[in-house]
């Protein structure tokens, strides 16, 4: 999907994907005959592995993606669907979170699709399928409107629901006792992954119910006249199918409107990305007594004060978010520069430690860390700290220079001069690692070594940036 799309800075730390797949189910018993021609089960089938293959291929991970590359390919998120992006609807049924949940779910696609391929013309088949895919996202993004969902099984469920219809309400020219055998498989395929999508907490049941609600009320409305001729079946698919979109679009409209105060966050959200610091202020500020209990008005109204160095403003505001929701890394460390900026050392410090036990491999988090204990003089904790985020981030000159710096203060001059050189040789053009350096060597006696560093200096400060 578009690059250029805006993810909120707080979804890495606060949103967790929901998985939308069926559970491996016992396998479907088919008894009707397969479509021999042009198969579109087939063809979603191949159009949702090469989705996911572009993924991988732009460097999403295979197995475990994160949610920021989901919501860039498609995913639906609700600040953004409700937004504008109402496409997502869409494009998310074709995102997969992993291998596996693409594996499972092209399975269970298969399956299904050959069976309903097999009882609905293939223009039914398809728009089942998509109309199914849209209303179970619908369904999602009503319940769960900042959460991440992606996957097929919303319209996979549609087929399910479709083919209940089909084979309870349709008459077909198949021996009955051969399509109550396929309806008990059916139905144990839903009723066994309804009851596990209820189970697993990663898994958006709301998605199977819509899509499955949806897929059935449509396959419904065609069962009658499965057999009839191919006129009669069209003209009836073109007015079930303008139904149904009516009334997904009401229930789209409808949602927005109940949502219509996380819109107005996302727009805020876009507004600080956009440097109108002032104007997502008086937005937050408008929305903060009517969202009292939401982390991100607060969090984003920190922000955008910390932004405008207002710090006293942003304290109790970021304050209040982690009280909300105190497993939210990115506030934390937010919370944690500003006790910087007000200079109240110990309490950025016990921040950042809590920032680091949520985040133990973000070195940014262990340099705060070392310079909120630098600055209470606690120099062998802040050491500690600073080693910690040069083993992290090994080319980070800046993790090196501030780990010289407090080897320098505790006199540890030789440690000092090897951490000095790492900044040099990683940034051979910036003046002071050099500078750091000709002092470690002058505080060791090496005045020449020094004298050498100091001249380095001298020049690359007279040739500018």
């Amino acid at each position: 999907m578009s690059a250029r799309t805006h993810v909120p800075w707080f979804l890495k730390a606060t949103v967790a994907p929901e998985v939308s797949q069926p559970a491996p189910p016992a396998a479907v018993r088919v008894g009707l005959p397969y479509p021999k021609t042009f198969s579109v089960a087939l063809v979603l089938v191949v159009l949702n592995c090469a989705v996911f293959l572009a993924m991988v291929l732009r460097g999403v991970s295979w197995l475990h993606p994160e949610s920021e590359q989901l919501v860039r390919w498609g995913a639906c998120y609700g600040p953004l669907t409700l937004q504008h992006e109402w496409w997502r609807l869409l494009t998310a049924t074709f995102v997969h979170i992993g291998i596996v949940h693409l594996a499972l779910n092209m399975w269970c696609l298969w399956e299904l699709g050959k069976l309903a391929e097999s009882l609905f013309d293939k223009w039914s088949f398809l728009l089942v399928y998509l109309m199914s895919g849209i209303a179970g996202e619908i369904t999602s993004v009503a319940i769960r409107p900042r959460g991440i969902s992606a996957g097929a099984s919303g319209a996979i469920f549609g087929l399910t629901g479709a083919l209940i219809a089909a084979l309870w309400i349709g008459k077909l020219p198949v021996p009955r006792e051969q399509v109550k055998e396929t309806l008990r498989s059916v139905l144990l395929f839903a009723g066994y992954n309804l009851i596990y999508g209820q189970i697993k907490s990663n898994i958006d049941n709301a998605a199977h119910v819509g899509g499955l609600v949806c897929g059935f009320l449509i396959g419904a409305a065609l069962s009658q006249h499965l057999v009839s001729g191919r006129e009669v079946l069209r003209r009836l698919r073109i007015i079930v199918f303008i139904g149904a979109a009516v009334v997904l679009f009401s229930s789209f409209t409808i949602v927005r409107q109940r949502h219509g105060r996380l819109i107005r966050l996302a727009q805020a959200d876009e507004q600080l990305q956009r440097g109108d610091v002032d104007g997502a202020i008086r937005e937050l500020r408008d929305l903060s007594p009517y969202m009292t209990k939401d982390p991100t008005v607060h969090a984003l109204l920190g922000q955008a004060y910390l932004l405008k160095k207002q710090y006293d403003l942003a304290l109790p505001e970021l304050q209040r978010a982690v009280q909300l929701n105190s497993k939210d890394a990115a506030i934390l460390y937010k919370l944690g520069w500003d006790y910087m900026a007000l200079r109240r050392f110990e309490e950025a410090q016990k921040t950042f430690a809590q920032f680091v036990q949520l985040a133990p491999k973000d070195a940014a988090g262990y340099t705060s860390l070392g310079m909120a204990l630098g600055n209470q003089q606690r120099w062998d904790e802040a050491i500690i700290a600073f080693q910690k985020a040069a083993e992290l981030a090994p080319f980070s000159a800046q993790a090196y220079y501030d780990l010289g710096v407090t080897y320098m203060y505790t006199h540890r001059f030789d440690d000092a001069v090897s951490a000095f050189q790492q900044v040099v040789r990683l940034k051979p053009r910036e003046v002071d690692g050099y500078v750091g350096l000709g002092n470690a060597y002058l505080n060791k006696g090496m005045r020449n070594e020094a004298a050498d560093a100091f001249r380095t200096a001298a020049e690359l400060r007279q040739k500018g940036p």
